[in-house]
């Protein structure tokens, strides 16, 4: 009863952390879409495809913008929030595929998966 409770959980908790994983994926390619399509002067970025670029990562940036403001060098600066922001994302997703091969490292199924039966 309880192996099967904690089999159980362990697959819930598997399928968060797979979820939460795609989810970082698709952030960072929304993020990295519109810090690229930034550096272009002829692209609208309140026309619709950009505009929702950054309406998804805009409250993101903004967060790290207010922690780590513009470092400023006479006529010039750096942003060095948005730097800081991506490497956050990045780091997520490499925690959260080391939990993902964590939880399935422990797993029942994948431990003996070269015990199951072929057909």
């Amino acid at each position: 009863m309880i192996e099967t409770i904690l089999s159980t959980l362990q697959t819930v908790v598997l399928f968060i952390v797979y979820f939460l994983w795609y989810f970082l994926k698709v952030y960072r390619m929304i993020c990295y879409a519109k810090l690229t399509l930034e550096w272009f002067p002829l692209i609208n970025p309140y026309q619709w495809p950009v505009s929702m670029l950054r309406t998804l990562s805009q409250p993101y940036f903004a967060f790290w913008r207010r922690l780590f403001p513009r470092l400023k060098f006479g006529k010039t600066s750096i942003d060095i929030g948005t730097i800081l922001s991506l490497e956050v994302l990045n780091m997520s997703l490499i925690n959260a595929e080391g939990w993902i091969k964590l939880i399935m490292g422990t797993s029942e199924i994948y431990n003996n998966i070269d015990k199951l039966p072929e057909n």
